[in-house]
């Protein structure tokens, strides 16, 4: 409803009319554009001519600024007169005021953002890893062996950082080395033959030798030892002496005392054989020696 309103009044002896104004209730209330306001975002410099006759918001968080003052010709005018003084790095916007701003008369917004990139390099303690490698040359009855020990390190990072205002907004990695050297572990996956064979008995007693800290020379020492003693035949028997296996043990029962099996298992017939031949003469060229000179040892 526009125009006046129009009530008729009655009272006692008093009767007329009283005009109102229209009413506001529920209308919205315009707000004037300020003139010379700025309506898009751009890149500004310092040579950036700010709307004249007007005041403008400088927001510089680096700089703990973030006012509202007159604004004077130029940007770098502004920069200089409020003490905020960016480098080439840094990023100057020239923006809209916001809507409470823009109530409040002022133009526009001007933003000035540090921006600092540089290297920053990291050191963390790396844990050493274990790598399992499967052999199928290798008899699951061996069990596992250490082929490399490995060891912890440092892992160095050398990265490319910017930060805006402070504020990580890029990173990119430049170089990124370790020191941690990973532990390798060997497992053995070939099942073993059901009859022990020369061939598999000469490997198992290869490794068995190895795992002494033993050489190349004192397996071969032990291959010519058991050659002459039983032809790496665990069924070898004496039947005048009653030795028994490939190391030939006197009674053979004694080579329970290494393992299951000792009549048959290879395994087991090796394990016992080398314990003694360590026992007895250190090593196997020292027991092949003393079987040269007298005939058995």
């Amino acid at each position: 409803m526009s125009g006046l309103v129009a009530l008729t009044l009655t009272s006692v002896g008093v009767t007329g009319s009283v005009a109102l104004a229209p009413t506001t209730a529920g209308a919205a209330t315009a707000t004037t554009p300020v003139a010379g306001a700025v309506t898009t975002t751009t890149t500004a410099h310092r040579t950036t001519r700010l709307p004249a006759g007007t005041t403008v918001r400088l927001v510089a968080t680096s700089w703990k600024r973030n006012l509202v003052t007159t604004a004077p010709a130029t940007v770098g005018a502004l920069l200089a007169a409020k003490k905020v003084s960016p480098d080439g790095n840094d990023r100057l916007r020239l923006s809209p005021a916001s809507a409470a701003d823009k109530r409040a008369g002022v133009a526009a917004t001007v933003t000035v953002q540090r921006v600092t990139v540089g290297n920053v390099t990291t050191k963390k303690h790396v844990k050493r890893t274990t790598k399992v490698v499967k052999d199928r040359k290798r008899y699951k009855v061996l069990g596992s062996y250490v082929k490399r020990k490995g060891h912890a390190g440092t892992r160095t990072t050398v990265a490319r950082v910017t930060r805006v205002d402070g504020k990580v907004t890029a990173r990119k990695v430049l170089k990124n080395r370790s020191t941690m050297v990973t532990k390798v572990v060997v497992k053995g996956t070939r099942k073993s033959p059901k009859h022990a064979t020369v061939g598999y008995s000469k490997a198992i007693a290869k490794d068995l030798v190895r795992r002494k800290g033993w050489s190349t020379h004192q397996y071969q020492c032990l291959v010519s030892l058991w050659n002459r003693e039983s032809g790496w035949r665990v069924s070898a028997h004496n039947a005048s002496s009653g030795a028994h296996g490939i190391p030939q043990a006197l009674p053979g029962r004694k080579m329970a005392s290494a393992g299951p099996g000792w009549r048959t298992n290879a395994k087991t017939q090796i394990t016992w054989g080398l314990g003694y031949i360590k026992g007895r003469y250190h090593t196997p060229c020292g027991a092949l020696s003393h079987s040269h000179h007298y005939g058995w040892y």
